[in-house]
């Protein structure tokens, strides 16, 4: 069946694909397999659409986990172990957290999207990663026809990235997560505006305000301005490029990753180069955050393509620095 995504993508671009199908556990997912009789390589699956960029055509069936469990599978006295579904939200997911006072996440509210896309990006902010509490997650193997349960130490993360981007995970669905959470509440406020809080008050619940309020004054909302989040990664350069860059730009923030290398911020490079606030074709770069790309009321992803092109050569010509796209294009 014919289906348009665009309300699929929080970009919300015209995407023309073969179906949208959903399950709620390996069971439907299988019969869905089955009864489409489609070759592997022809299905494709979809969270929240929050990290994505759709092409208008896309000759393939998507997949979309409408899983909304969340499980208590074991607990001791400082720790729980959580099994949740693939489907569900992920902002709702940090809210329940805190209400039944399992903690961790609390910096990586209001992050869109949903659970089962949360290990793929390895989804950070605020100087929180999710690989840091994901205790395992459980896959479905298309081409196999098996469930695997793949330890945190197997999923390969890194900066935005894990195995599940790489060809190996071509074939898999993520059904569910584990989390390993704490019970006690321990907020991490190294960064900037967190620093700024008052431990001796400061509960769960006021910490995820905190950093839903800042994110919400820096970041526009997509379901009123298309976009998919910081569109770039932050790029990771030695430390000697680090210091030479800063001998020419003084206020260039950059974050020390190990001894030989450092990261620096694409928000600033792209606002320094002047882009931010700028328009064309139905997109533009964000006013507030020049790390955001906007759909104004473009109908396909071209138009949003070629901008992002035009600022990774702009960038590149000014700093030296290869911007890479964060989203994945799914052509």
């Amino acid at each position: 069946m014919i289906t348009n995504l665009k309300n699929h993508n929080t970009l919300g671009v015209d995407s023309i694909c073969d179906g949208l199908h959903s399950f709620s556990s390996v069971e439907t997912l299988e019969t869905l397999i089955d009864t489409l009789n489609r070759p592997i390589s022809e299905f494709k699956v979809i969270g929240g659409g929050s990290n994505v960029i759709l092409a208008p055509r896309i000759e393939k069936v998507f997949l979309q986990s409408s899983d909304q469990s969340i499980r208590l599978i074991d607990e001791h006295s400082d720790k729980v172990w959580i099994e949740v579904g693939a489907g569900v939200n992920w902002h709702q997911f940090v809210l329940h957290c805190a209400q039944q006072h399992w903690h961790g996440l609390e910096n990586l509210a209001l992050i869109p999207g949903s659970v089962g896309a949360s290990p793929v990006q390895n989804i950070g902010a605020y100087g929180v990663e999710v690989c840091e509490k994901i205790h395992s997650v459980n896959i479905y193997d298309m081409s196999k026809r098996c469930q695997q349960t793949l330890p945190a130490d197997a999923c390969q993360f890194s900066y935005r990235n894990s195995i599940f981007k790489t060809p190996a995970a071509r074939n898999w669905v993520i059904t569910s997560v584990i989390f390993e959470l704490d019970r006690q509440f321990s907020p991490v406020l190294r960064y900037g505006p967190l620093c700024q809080l008052d431990t001796s008050t400061l509960d769960a619940n006021m910490l995820i305000d905190q950093v839903v309020d800042i994110r919400s004054a820096k970041l526009p909302d997509p379901r009123v301005l298309g976009n998919v989040g910081s569109f770039f990664h932050n790029p990771i350069v030695s430390t000697s490029q680090c210091i030479e860059l800063q001998s020419k730009h003084p206020t260039l923030p950059h974050y020390r990753v190990d001894d030989q290398h450092d990261k620096l911020a694409a928000g600033w490079l792209i606002d320094q180069a002047g882009w931010r606030g700028y328009r064309e074709n139905g997109v533009g770069v964000h006013s507030e955050q020049a790390l955001v790309l906007v759909n104004y009321d473009a109908t396909s992803c071209d138009a949003i393509l070629a901008l992002s092109q035009r600022i990774v050569a702009d960038i590149q010509e000014k700093y030296g620095i290869l911007l890479h796209r964060e989203p994945e294009y799914v052509a």
